[in-house]
């Protein structure tokens, strides 16, 4: 069963990645394929993919096992859900909800959708004060901008409700700890109007 509030497709052109082991809708073929990254289960055995070449009907890739699994050193925040892939620039970069509670969401990238390099966790407030949750991450490239936004949501206690805030960043390699001032803010918490 898939876990995904909404379906996230990524349209690349397959015969220019060289995805290796990863099977190509036909040998030798440039067709443009729809990639769909989700998680399984908790999130918890890390993301899978697959394609479709018709944005309907969709086929497990990698023999349906994970293309990426969060190293060991990210303790307690081990799990893979949420993920949004782009690829821009001859790189895919990854976002994904690292868990359930936390002040950090997970980042990767991968020029094969197989090796991963520049691993981490991103922690996007710094402060004493810390949110209980970072979580649904969506990287997109702004080309007005000449940039990468993620957004995300998160919430400052289990009592307030969520505000989805974002990042902007020319380059997402460089990703680290924001100050606050870096961050925006697109919807605060939701008021009930009074008559």
């Amino acid at each position: 069963m898939l876990h995904n509030q909404c379906l996230k497709l990524l349209a690349v052109s397959v015969g220019a990645m060289g995805l290796g082991s990863i099977p190509r809708p036909s040998a030798g073929s440039s067709a443009d394929v729809f990639l769909f990254p989700y998680f399984q289960n908790n999130g918890n055995s890390g993301i899978t993919l697959s394609d479709s070449t018709n944005g309907i009907n969709f086929s497990a890739l990698n023999g349906g096992n994970p293309i990426f699994t969060p190293p060991a050193s990210f303790g307690s925040q081990n799990l893979t859900r949420d993920p949004a892939i782009i690829y821009q620039n001859g790189i895919f970069d990854m976002v994904w909800t690292s868990n359930w509670t936390g002040n950090v969401f997970g980042f990767a990238q991968s020029t094969n959708l197989k090796d991963w390099t520049n691993v981490r966790e991103i922690q996007p407030f710094t402060g004493t004060t810390q949110p209980v949750n970072v979580s649904a991450p969506e990287i997109q490239y702004n080309l007005v901008a000449n940039n990468y936004v993620i957004i995300f949501s998160s919430a400052l206690t289990q009592s307030t409700s969520s505000a989805v805030a974002f990042i902007a960043t020319p380059e997402p390699a460089t990703l680290g700890i924001f100050a606050l001032g870096s961050l925006g803010l697109l919807a605060g918490r939701s008021r009930r109007r009074r008559r």
